[in-house]
């Protein structure tokens, strides 16, 4: 029903689930998937199969360590809402089995490119391009790539 373009990937590795409940997604809305350490502190923000490996480094840290939320649906139309959700952290890294040119983490960027004290909390975490034209399992791959936790 959505009038526009859209791209639904859909997880074949046996991705686990990290809820109990189905959360109510909206456009560009971060959903929490783990408290971090305190609020306004350090995020880590995945969309897609990255939230394991965001989970896996929240986990690794010591103490409390960051929160973890996801946004499985983000798009032009909810750029104007990244500006909001970036200002409540003091650092927030988005993760990505993508590469970075027109990945999540550059969407995110765009959406603060005219908040200079925001875009300066951003880290983008993406695929190393050397991993085109390889196979292998999505965790090699990402290893590879430089995004395994």
């Amino acid at each position: 029903e959505h009038p526009q373009p859209s791209y639904l990937r859909l997880g074949k590795a046996g991705e686990p689930c990290f809820g109990t409940e189905v959360p109510r997604v909206a456009p560009g809305q971060w959903l929490q998937v783990r408290p971090g350490e305190h609020p306004g502190g350090e995020a880590l923000l995945s969309t897609g199969a990255a939230l394991g490996i965001a989970m896996e480094r929240a986990q690794r840290a010591e103490g409390p360590g960051p929160a973890v939320y996801a946004m499985p649906l983000w798009g032009m139309g909810s750029k104007a809402l990244q500006a909001g959700q970036v200002a409540g952290h003091a650092r927030v890294t988005s993760l990505e089995d993508h590469l970075r040119d027109a990945g999540f983490g550059s969407w995110l960027m765009e959406s603060v490119c005219d908040r200079p004290e925001l875009l300066a909390r951003l880290r983008v975490q993406a695929l190393d391009p050397r991993v085109c034209g390889t196979v292998g399992s999505q965790a090699t791959l990402n290893a590879w790539g430089g995004l395994a936790p």
